[in-house]
């Protein structure tokens, strides 16, 4: 398969298939709104609702990781407030945590605009958050920071969740791959692996510690000014 028919097969799935979850989610809400419904009603309207945001994800993860493959990225670097956007994206996952009991604790240095793609950044970020509430025990906690240091910029995620094996870090980067323990859970396998290249189109390294029982902090590490104008 080409490139351009390679392109042109995920534009189509990302549209043709989104289209009708679209409508699913539609008729869910107003169903929602217009039946008096009981608990169990309720709760399978959640599950629904939450098939369809895995499906969602699913697309997503694929077309990302094809334009990947392909090299059809192309970053759009601009100077911008990297607190407000971990802001925004922690309070859009507020329902997720919210669901397990988890509280989100921000810990936020004052930065100055630093050159990230905020699209791609914000993509990058929503899978190691989300990842942490995912993969963490009800009524546990998950802790951002932000901090200076040595002219770098620090972005760090700590969850209290089962920890990953030493055996198995330098692995779980790799596409496809997904720790035996979490296995069971929903997601393609593909997560870590565009993180990781979403940052490094920013310029942005990812490394990552774990111990088992104790829980998993990813560091995120940009330079804080690599000469690029403000757009």
């Amino acid at each position: 398969m080409d490139k351009v028919k390679s392109i042109d097969w995920t534009n189509w799935l990302n549209h043709e298939l989104k289209t009708p979850l679209n409508r699913m989610e539609g008729l869910l809400i107003s169903l929602d709104k217009k039946l008096s419904v009981g608990f169990e009603e309720k709760k399978i309207m959640l599950h629904l609702k939450s098939s369809l945001d895995e499906c969602r994800e699913t697309i997503d993860s694929l077309y990302l990781f094809n334009k990947i493959q392909i090299d059809k990225i192309t970053p759009k670097l601009v100077h911008t407030d990297i607190n407000v956007v971990i802001s925004q994206v922690i309070q859009d996952q507020n329902d997720l945590a919210l669901r397990k009991g988890i509280k989100v604790i921000v810990e936020s240095e004052p930065l100055f605009p630093i050159p990230i793609d905020e699209q791609l950044f914000k993509r990058a970020f929503i899978n190691l958050i989300s990842n942490a509430i995912k993969f963490s025990a009800s009524e546990s906690k998950v802790l951002v920071s932000t901090e200076t240091l040595n002219e770098k910029v620090y972005v760090q995620i700590s969850d209290q969740g089962a920890g990953i094996e030493n055996s198995k870090l330098e692995k779980i980067f790799e596409p496809y791959y997904r720790v035996e323990e979490t296995a069971h859970l929903p997601g393609t396998g593909l997560g870590l692996f565009i993180t990781q290249k979403l940052l490094e189109y920013q310029n942005a390294k990812i490394s990552v510690d774990s111990e088992l029982g104790a829980g998993t902090t990813f560091t995120i590490e940009f330079k804080k000014d690599q000469g690029i104008k403000t757009a």
